[in-house]
């Protein structure tokens, strides 16, 4: 298994989630890069579905769900894809193509740091390269 490299933003609302999340796929997707968002459930894959139609604002990213594009939302990896965001409260699973992981550190509750916590040293165990990002609006 190759290097991996985790990055992780801290983020206190919604808000700020969506803006991360909009801001990381867009400049994949002008990159012209594969990358995953790994969710939990069909209810927060029809969310971001959603919100990746309408956001940013200025345009829409184009996306498929549950099948391979260069924007997927689904609720299980692949070994397609070498970047994920990983929307999950669960680490995400290793793959041979994963290269790039990218985690929300959700600092609102106590119980939602201590999963992040969890998942953090999840990725330590596994050896992956830790990168906190500054959160810039």
């Amino acid at each position: 298994m190759s290097e991996v490299k985790v990055f992780y933003f801290s983020v206190a609302d919604a808000n700020a989630k969506i803006q991360i999340l909009t801001k990381i796929v867009t400049a994949h997707f002008l990159k012209k890069e594969k990358i995953q968002i790994l969710v939990p459930d069909l209810k927060t894959l029809t969310f971001v579905d959603s919100l990746l139609w309408k956001e940013p604002r200025e345009s829409f990213l184009p996306h498929s769900v549950q099948t391979e594009d260069f924007i997927t939302i689904s609720t299980e990896t692949t070994d397609l894809c070498p970047i994920i965001f990983n929307l999950c409260p669960t680490p995400c699973p290793s793959t041979e193509m994963l290269k790039t992981l990218y985690e929300l550190e959700d600092v609102s509750h106590p119980q939602k740091k201590m999963i992040f916590q969890q998942k953090f040293a999840e990725y330590q165990k596994k050896g992956w390269i830790l990168c906190s990002q500054p959160t810039g609006k």
